[in-house]
């Protein structure tokens, strides 16, 4: 996803770490046997929903059905649809569905029945988002930070590439397995201070560095995907630096969900070599 910058994206931190901990011990409450048998429940977990991102090769670990996100995703995509404003016609709609179609015919088809459906959002906001189902959507604001096809390219390739890595998933069960340490701490501490400690700590130091590296994946196969679909995979780099000229996050970098812009150039332009490879490959 590309990140919005904005203030009002943010949750209410310290809402949600209430309500988290709240949760934690309501569930919990009065089990003692949790702390003992944790190894044993990872354990498994670990070795029976181990997977590989087909591009690169990573490991990862899939907890959840992919049915079960799909039917999730047409859900939120629904409600999406009934709230914001659909762009159906004119010059970013047809450039939306021309640069989509192109790529849908050279990537992987989503998992589990969905499909792709690239829908244009009326929103004054440099975003897109990607759902696990392969819905994408895309904000109008987007095209104020993209101007050809090449750089749409850019743009929805890594929201595809989000999809085929099946980072929805992947996430979701990070967070379960985070969630199950943060019930364990909180079932054996009385201590509401030591609960919330060890809630922020996971946070910073588990699930935000793994959003980074979905993100940073992404930007990989997203490149690879546009250079497929014969676009320049270069105009990666030229939007990156684009987003990077319009200032960085107030937040610290470690804090951050998505990977520095200008650092995100780099890696690109380093992965270029191998996408016009790919494009010199399949594009003569």
């Amino acid at each position: 996803m590309i990140e919005c910058g904005r203030e009002e994206c943010r949750p209410d931190e310290e809402t949600a770490m209430d309500g988290q901990v709240k949760v934690m011990k309501a569930v919990f409450a009065g089990t003692t046997r949790w702390p003992a048998l944790l190894p044993a429940v990872l354990l498994v977990a670990l070795l029976a929903a181990c997977a590989t991102v087909a591009e690169t090769g990573r490991q990862q670990l899939i907890l959840v059905p992919a049915e079960q996100l799909r039917l999730a995703a047409d859900e939120t995509f629904s409600s999406l649809r009934r709230q914001l404003p659909e762009v159906r016609e004119g010059p970013q709609a047809e450039m939306v569905a021309r640069v989509g179609a192109r790529l849908k015919a050279v990537v992987p088809s989503p998992p589990e029945g969905g499909s792709y459906h690239f829908v244009l959002f009326a929103k004054d906001e440099a975003n897109a988002f990607a759902l696990p189902n392969g819905d994408i959507g895309i904000f109008t604001g987007l095209f104020s930070m993209v101007k050809t096809d090449d750089e749409l390219a850019a743009v929805l390739g890594h929201e595809i590439a989000h999809v085929t890595a099946h980072h929805a998933a992947e996430q979701v069960s990070q967070r379960l397995l985070a969630s199950l340490g943060l019930a364990v701490v909180a079932s054996a501490s009385r201590d509401e201070d030591v609960t919330r400690a060890v809630a922020a700590l996971a946070g910073i130091g588990v699930l935000l560095p793994f959003s980074r590296l979905q993100e940073s994946e992404a930007d990989r196969i997203g490149q690879l995907y546009m250079a497929r679909a014969c676009y320049d995979p270069a105009a990666a780099i030229v939007v990156w630096k684009r987003f990077a000229a319009q200032g960085k996050s107030r937040a610290p970098r470690f804090l951050s969900t998505h990977p520095d812009p200008g650092r995100r150039a780099e890696r690109l332009a380093r992965w270029l070599p191998e996408a016009e490879a790919e494009r010199a490959r399949l594009c003569r």
